[in-house]
């Protein structure tokens, strides 16, 4: 008996199923599967989010923003899983992609506000200085300005996408790791359900690791 939080033979169970499920064939597979569906529902509300603060910007809108922000994020993440599933069914990815923008569009749509007010504003002044045309300076100078936001936007969301997919696959058919995971849990398999638990960890801190490179990289660009 270990004096630690769990038993001795409980540790070697879960270090076995952890060696097991690193070598599996299919494992490649269904992190690619969870990161197809994360990276798909992000991209969704980040084409979503900048037109939405574009438009709230031009007509002033910004108090609406706030306040649908904050509609969207009382609702909660299963009640968005349940709504679709029944709408889509279990074996279409659609649930599990449009779960993910829904849940990390609300996250994005605060920022991005305030954040494209003050760069849109900036972008102008400057514009005006040079005495261009509004069209033309929107078009030439504020639109190729987008990219860096849009890099950042993503690695802001990018980690927490990535643990919705997991969570919203472990409700649907799919090959994604978050199915696995709830198939661990069905069965009963208490080692290799914590085993696959702490691989999801590392994958939504690797996810995340790599929206701060993708953050560096923005950094370097702009």
């Amino acid at each position: 008996m270990s004096d630690g939080f769990l038993p001795d033979d409980i540790l070697r169970e879960i270090g076995e199923e952890l060696l097991l499920l690193v070598s599996r064939p299919d494992l490649p597979l269904s992190i690619l599967t969870t990161l197809i569906h994360a990276l798909i529902g992000l991209s969704i509300a980040v084409a979503v989010l900048m037109p939405v603060v574009l438009v709230a910007f031009v007509r002033r809108w910004e108090q609406s923003i706030g306040t649908a922000s904050l509609i969207f994020n009382t609702v909660p993440a299963l009640a968005w899983i349940l709504l679709l599933i029944t709408s889509f069914g279990v074996f279409s990815p659609l649930p599990i992609i449009l779960t993910v923008s829904l849940t990390v569009l609300p996250i994005l749509l605060p920022t991005a506000n305030s954040s494209v007010r003050v760069f849109i504003t900036r972008l102008m002044e400057l514009a005006k200085l040079v005495n261009a045309p509004t069209w033309r300076s929107f078009r030439l100078i504020v639109l190729p300005a987008y990219g860096p936001l849009i890099v950042s936007y993503v690695r802001a969301g990018l980690g927490f996408a990535v643990k919705m997919a997991m969570v919203a696959e472990a409700f649907s058919a799919s090959n994604g790791f978050g199915s696995r995971m709830m198939l661990a849990y069905s069965l009963g398999n208490i080692p290799q359900l914590a085993a696959m638990s702490v691989f999801a960890v590392v994958l939504a801190v690797a996810a995340d690791y790599a929206g701060r490179w993708l953050l560096g990289w923005r950094k370097d660009w702009s």
